[in-house]
């Protein structure tokens, strides 16, 4: 009887178990052995390391608050030097099974099966990019998944722990990093559709935040805040839109791997040279592939008949918006205009609840619930297959610098600027 009673709690509870260990397998050496990464440790904890606790909390980098990453770093400055990126790892780590977590236990209309929250709460961790996993500098993209999830919430719920969490986890979401403010007109649409009290208040916490964040970006360019030198630069709209289909709409599904296999290639230059006969040879100077960029198309147009199908659901409405939003701004706004894997990592996610939601959907053609289903295995298949050679070609090495054999060197020598990954990245800390 306690079984049967509690038979969906055993189940989240064993869903949140799968999640952690997912999280933890990826790359565990990583986790036992922690490491700054890249910014995090040149720009943010130096920073922390350098200046007191008040100053490193309203010291504001690269053009917009990280709040998240301020807190981090200055808690980490509590703890020994040795053991300061262990700090910041775990509360990376955290936040990434936190959103995943989330998923399983609130209540989201259009995740209305376990199986559904399940295999979203999956796709957060395994569609991840590599550089953004354990570290603090990637926070902000989890922290867009959690706003989209608030977004998402029955608001009808009346679970007034939740509602009062929400109000909290969104004002430090829009306070680190600026993705979370994007989707305002998404919540102000949900407030204007439903009236709902809870909604209202997060509009204008969203709102509230966007202001800090625009005057922190506005005091940015006064200052001529070095951080930004790489934004907003002109970037050819070619390249940067098949690298936004490559990563957004075609690897989530077909991997980073597969155009590296021989008879792909053979294909991609068969398709090459036909383009190139018939379009002539200046498109092709661009570096994009025909196949996956192709792939990516019928991705799209299959979102966009779905989209279509269910537009005259609330929840549709608000995935397009913010799906749209979100990509829109994190590309224009991404390092060189380049846009990359980072940056569409919550739009595929948005992507992903979508089709996971499309799946049983009695208001729709059981066509789009089987190949919602072809989609979502495909995608898992493809994702776990990856999950750790991409680390390993992208963000593990055994051979990079440890470290406790860094610190060792330093504390020799406080001139030392310190190895940290992935190389050449160093940083300086000043006694």
């Amino acid at each position: 009887m306690f079984y049967v009673r509690n038979k969906e709690f055993i189940l989240k509870c064993i869903m949140t178990l799968i999640v952690v260990f997912v999280a933890y397998i990826r790359q565990p050496e990583m986790l036992i052995e922690p490491r700054f990464w890249a910014e995090e440790g040149t720009n943010y904890f130096s920073y922390a390391y350098n200046h007191t606790w008040l100053n490193n909390l309203l010291s504001p980098q690269f053009g917009y608050n990280t709040l998240y990453n301020s807190i981090a770093t200055s808690i980490a400055m509590m703890v020994p030097l040795d053991y300061a990126p262990y700090v910041t790892t775990y509360l990376a780590f955290f936040v990434q099974v936190f959103v995943s977590s989330v998923v399983i236990w609130w209540n989201i209309p259009i995740l209305n099966t376990l199986f559904k929250k399940f295999a979203v709460a999956l796709f957060i961790q395994v569609l991840a990019y590599a550089r953004i996993w354990v570290t603090t500098i990637g926070v902000q993209y989890w922290l867009c998944i959690l706003s989209f999830l608030i977004l998402l919430y029955d608001h009808h719920a009346n679970n007034r722990k939740v509602l009062i969490a929400q109000y909290y986890l969104l004002a430090l979401n829009g306070l680190t990093g600026i993705l979370s403010c994007v989707m305002i007109p998404a919540f102000l649409l949900k407030a204007i559709k439903t009236k709902s009290k809870p909604v209202i208040i997060h509009t204008a916490i969203l709102m509230a935040c966007l202001l800090v964040q625009i005057s922190v970006f506005t005091y940015s360019l006064i200052t001529h805040e070095s951080g930004l030198s790489q934004r907003l630069v002109y970037c050819s709209p070619v390249y940067m839109i098949s690298k936004l289909i490559k990563f957004e709409f075609s690897a989530p599904f077909l991997g980073l791997f597969i155009f590296n296999f021989p008879s792909v290639i053979q294909i991609e230059a068969a398709v090459r040279n036909i383009m190139s006969t018939v379009i002539g040879p200046s498109i092709l100077s661009y570096q994009f592939d025909f196949i996956e960029t192709g792939f990516g198309l019928l991705i799209i147009i299959y979102i966009s008949i779905l989209s279509y199908k269910k537009f005259k659901q609330l929840d549709t409405q608000i995935i397009m918006l913010s799906l749209v939003l979100v990509t829109i701004i994190s590309t224009l706004f991404s390092v060189n205009m380049s846009g990359g894997p980072r940056y569409t990592f919550a739009p595929s996610i948005m992507i992903m609840v979508l089709i996971v939601g499309a799946i049983n959907d009695k208001t729709i053609s059981k066509f789009f619930s089987y190949v919602s289903v072809i989609l979502v295995l495909m995608s898992l298949s493809v994702s776990f297959i990856q999950y750790r050679p991409v680390m390993m070609n992208f963000s593990y090495d055994p051979s990079w610098p440890k470290w406790k054999e860094e610190l060792s060197i330093w504390r020799t020598n406080n001139n030392y600027p310190i190895k940290i990954w992935p190389p050449p990245w160093q940083m300086n800390l000043h006694k």
